[in-house]
């Protein structure tokens, strides 16, 4: 199975490959609910909804498209990438979005400072070098753009405790092993002082850090303790 199989194996979606409606799709999906506060893409909404300007935003990971179409109504223009683009993504008719399908664990396809925001939604855990990946999020954006991360943090309190138990924790759904897909595909691990380093040293600023779930604000606290999946905002200096 090559790398491209493995993860259509994974996370693919496959359609008949026509042409999406998108303000339709968008209404129908619930996909909005991922940028409410304690959601997902929260940061993000918050993020857009404070841009003076309309951004061009770059999504690595960006799935069936989804929220690069959302986000459309916030930006210039909207990339979407993935390693594997399901067809309808291909025929896309949208002129503000544009989907590229790549392998981020190469050189991203794009000239340097093109992007005014770079969005990577559980996607870190997944690439093969996480230290290039931040490299190549740096280069392509302008000075003063925002990278936004959202990672499972592995410290999390009950994480902690299947340690001590001497049980493995599970960063991504249950069933991975049913599914023999090794924690879903994760293959890193990352705590907050971690994700802050290779921010601070890949040319970034971390900004801020924003939990994912019920009672975000206190887990935004404690992040290290108390969050499962973590948020992180930064802007390139």
């Amino acid at each position: 199975m090559d790398k491209k199989e493995f993860y259509r194996k994974q996370h693919g979606y496959r359609d008949d490959g026509q042409p999406i409606d998108w303000p339709l799709w968008i209404a129908n999906s619930g996909v909005a609910q991922t940028f409410q506060p304690g959601a997902r893409y929260a940061a993000v909404a918050d993020l857009l909804g404070s841009c003076a300007n309309k951004p061009r935003i770059l999504e690595i990971g960006c799935g069936s498209g989804l929220a690069c179409a959302y986000m459309l109504q916030h930006a210039a223009t909207v990339t979407g990438v993935d390693i594997d683009s399901p067809p309808h993504l291909k025929n896309n008719r949208e002129p503000r979005l544009n989907f590229v399908e790549y392998d981020a664990d190469g050189i991203w396809p794009f000239p340097d400072q093109s992007f005014d925001l770079v969005v990577a939604m559980m996607v870190v855990e997944h690439v093969f070098d996480p230290f290039h990946f931040v490299d190549e999020a740096r280069r392509v954006l302008v000075r003063g753009g925002s990278f936004i991360i959202n990672v499972p943090i592995i410290t999390y309190f009950k994480h902690r405790l299947k340690f001590l138990l001497g049980q493995v924790p599970t960063t991504s759904s249950a069933g991975w092993f049913e599914e023999r897909s090794w924690d879903g595909g994760h293959i890193h691990n990352f705590n907050v002082p971690l994700v802050d380093r290779l921010l601070t040293e890949a040319g970034f600023r971390v900004r801020r850090r924003v939990a994912v779930g019920q009672a975000a604000r206190l887990k935004s606290l404690f992040p290290n303790l108390l969050a499962a999946e973590l948020t992180f905002v930064a802007d390139a200096v």
